[in-house]
């Protein structure tokens, strides 16, 4: 094998690498969307309990009384619960970033990655050493 295709073949596994690293963190963005679903399902499906002096029955009655609608207290969101959230949705938007700028790159290095075979192949970079002027004579 030659230097370009050496060089072409690191390319190609630096993108299998990234995009199996996209597939890896989708698992992540899964595991963060549950993490948002929980956290804002515990937050609003809090629900008030009621004294033991109000969850007595009385008897019914010959005249039937219209029933009273159960007014639940509206319950004011806590600042951790709010901060549990928007933790948990920085996490969502970051796995999403990372899903995506691995998946792209990764996909960009299988199918062309021109830019960074330009880079490893450039030998230019290498020989712009400015060589020494050689001396000849011993100027005494």
């Amino acid at each position: 094998m030659n230097k370009r295709e050496v060089v072409w073949l690191i390319v190609r596994l630096i993108g299998v690498y990234l995009t199996y690293l996209a597939i890896v963190s989708v698992f992540s963005v899964i595991s963060a969307g549950s993490a948002l679903v929980s956290a804002s399902s515990t937050s609003s499906g809090a629900t008030v309990a009621k004294p033991d002096g109000e969850n007595i029955r009385t008897l019914p009655t010959p005249f039937p009384m219209k029933p009273e609608a159960d007014t639940a207290a509206v319950v004011k969101p806590d600042a951790s619960t709010e901060k549990i959230k928007s933790e948990a949705f920085k996490n969502l938007l970051f796995y999403i970033f990372l899903t995506a700028i691995y998946g792209v790159v990764g996909i960009y290095l299988m199918k062309n990655g021109r830019i960074l075979f330009d880079i490893l192949a450039n030998e230019a970079s290498f020989t712009r050493r400015e060589a020494d002027p050689t001396v000849t004579t011993l100027d005494l």
